[in-house]
């Protein structure tokens, strides 16, 4: 708010007053970054971006920096407020070109695929000056996400007995197994018997994870 400053100067009963108005303000700027959750290798993710000025000073040329990092490939951005560009690199996005008033914010997205399994840990930055003062703000936040992979069912199965006679037993093997990159659950195996056989056992199994 508005300080009054006085001065006084005093020689027996003559005397002179002067003031002058200093106008004291406060200025910050916070910005929170959310990507949180779990996803799957080639899924899309959105990272949500909210830069908000905390203090009375209006914030002026306002710029966001956010280096995409290993594991997400960058897809498309967007904003509440300024211009989204990608940088030469292909990962860094960077938002400018607005000014934020007293208790404003921004929102700013950026939509990207994962491409790796594992921790994927990204951070945005900020910076602004403050109108009418030298004076500049900064901030960062970050946040992470998991990358898991799909699992991939595979199966096999094998004649043992590939000549036999009418009404007698053949026998098959199945064998059925992940290479993916994930756990497959609640996995069911089906022997789908041709005409002409009749099955003396199990055709379907249940198998917890494999």
């Amino acid at each position: 708010g508005q300080k009054v400053n006085q001065a006084e100067a005093r020689a027996g009963e003559f005397v002179a007053r002067a003031d002058c108005t200093t106008n004291v303000f406060g200025y910050g700027i916070d910005i929170v970054k959310d990507c949180g959750g779990r996803y799957t290798v080639g899924e899309m993710v959105t990272f949500n971006i909210r830069v908000a000025n905390t203090e009375s000073a209006t914030l002026t040329n306002v710029i966001v920096t956010d280096p995409l990092p290993a594991g997400v490939a960058f897809v498309s951005a967007d904003a509440t407020a300024g211009r989204a560009a990608l940088g030469g690199d292909g990962r860094t996005v960077t938002w400018d070109g607005f000014d934020l008033p007293a208790g404003g914010y921004a929102d700013l997205t950026i939509t990207a695929k994962t491409t790796q399994i594992g921790m994927v840990n990204n951070r945005a930055d900020v910076r602004a000056g403050v109108m009418g003062t030298s004076a500049s703000v900064t901030d960062s936040d970050d946040c992470s996400l998991e990358v898991i992979g799909l699992p991939r069912m595979n199966i096999d199965k094998e004649c043992l007995d590939p000549a036999v006679g009418i009404g007698d037993i053949t026998r098959f093997r199945i064998t059925v197994w992940n290479s993916g990159g994930a756990d497959a659950t609640n996995v069911t195996v089906t022997d789908i018997l041709p005409a002409g056989f009749q099955a003396v056992g199990e055709t379907s199994w249940y198998v917890d994870t494999l």
